[in-house]
């Protein structure tokens, strides 16, 4: 059985170790994305010790490469589906081409057919 009181205790931090974060605040202009770059990096290294120890700096570059790998398998992906897609339609205009030359052959034997007909008809 539980008691209940008014009695609230003082809440204090689960891990007094934690820090609370920092706002950071910076508009990314898409013709200069490395200047957003250098003021995230200038504020990182303000605020935080990351860049204190070759770790940090191993650490950033490893993701600098995988978001570069990211983008690249993105990329790949794209150009992929771009040339299947024109496969497809090559496919398409090629199939299309030979029901229409088809049909005109099948016209002009028709044609030829009757013709010949005609001419066994005056003949006999």
């Amino acid at each position: 059985m539980a008691i209940l009181s008014e009695y609230e205790e003082d809440k204090k931090p689960t891990n007094p170790s934690s820090s609370t974060g920092k706002p950071f605040n910076a508009v990314l202009d898409p013709s200069n994305p490395l200047g957003f770059l250098e003021t995230v990096f200038d504020f990182v290294s303000r605020e935080s010790d990351l860049f204190k120890s070759d770790y940090g700096v191993r650490d950033v570059t490893d993701l600098v490469r995988r978001v570069k790998e990211k983008v690249d398998k993105e990329e790949r992906k794209t150009k992929e589906k771009e040339r299947v897609k024109a496969e497809k339609e090559k496919e398409k205009v090629k199939a299309e081409k030979r029901a229409k030359d088809e049909s005109q052959a099948s016209t002009s034997a028709e044609a030829a057919a009757a013709s010949e007909e005609t001419k066994e008809g005056k003949r006999g």
